[in-house]
């Protein structure tokens, strides 16, 4: 009876554009909620957990790799962090990459790649916001930057190139296109030659095609599990509990044998 009266309700309001109208704007919140308990909007490395997983793992990492480096503040982090011996940063922002250069002028550890990374290699349309935006993109629509074209590659294009073995630690942030990061670094991931990383998650991502739910199924297919970053811990992730919330948050993976550097912050289900 109560599935009945309930069918009844939703076909009711489903009738009505004003019934409409209102459960848009409650699902707009709802989801809004639901982004702020999965990370909110703090993005102080500090504050987030992303400075806590490095310093919990920095004796173990020696080659890192930061998609979106923008600014610097993470390699930074890294670089103080843990003893690493190279750190390899991709940026196709103009102002970025000056400010990249002039950062690490002195610094023999970092090679900076000119270029956007992705899930195959080219040219795309980039929206470039000036003095370094921390919200420039490739995915349409999501910036007021300016469109120029820029050169696009991959994580296993360029680890070839470089001839590393394996990366110790991979950070992306590519402001909703950070599932084509995972993609181009395929190879990569099905040889375990990935062992510990972390992507970002956030509104961009319904423009770019991508949801939370098939990247960590992705991943789960090449022996990969993934962890919500959350004040410093852990989280197993459940979207098929959360759904698609497309609110900003931070995902750390690993393989079954790097898991024991991070199984302290574990922390259960979210």
């Amino acid at each position: 009876m109560f599935n009945s009266q309930q069918a009844w309700v939703q076909s009711a309001v489903a009738r009505s554009r004003l019934g409409v109208w209102c459960t848009l704007k409650i699902s707009n919140q709802c989801k809004a909620i639901l982004g702020r308990a999965h990370g909110g909007t703090v993005t102080d490395m500090s504050v987030n957990g992303e400075a806590a997983v490095i310093d919990h793992i920095s004796k173990s990492i020696r080659r890192v790799v930061d998609v979106g480096a923008n600014r610097g503040e993470w390699t930074h982090l890294a670089l103080k962090s843990a003893p690493v011996e190279s750190c390899l940063l991709f940026e196709p922002s103009a102002s970025a990459l000056s400010t990249l250069r002039q950062q690490f002028a002195a610094e023999p550890r970092v090679v900076i790649v000119e270029a956007a990374a992705g899930d195959c290699a080219g040219q795309l349309s980039f929206y470039e916001e000036p003095g370094a935006g921390m919200t420039s993109t490739l995915v349409a629509g999501r910036s007021q930057g300016t469109e120029r074209a820029v050169q696009v590659t991959t994580l296993d294009a360029e680890i070839d190139r470089l001839g590393w073995p394996s990366i110790d630690y991979l950070k992306i942030d590519a402001e909703g296109y950070d599932f084509h990061v995972l993609r181009g670094a395929r190879r990569l991931f099905q040889n375990k030659r990935i062992a510990l990383g972390q992507f970002e998650y956030e509104r961009a991502w319904a423009s770019s095609g991508s949801t939370l739910a098939y990247a960590l199924k992705w991943l789960g297919d090449l022996g990969y599990q993934c962890f919500l970053l959350k004040s410093k811990k852990l989280y197993s992730p459940r979207p098929e509990v959360y759904g698609e919330y497309f609110g900003y948050s931070n995902y750390v993976f690993c393989h079954e044998e790097t898991k024991p550097l991070i199984s302290s912050l574990l922390c259960g289900d979210f």
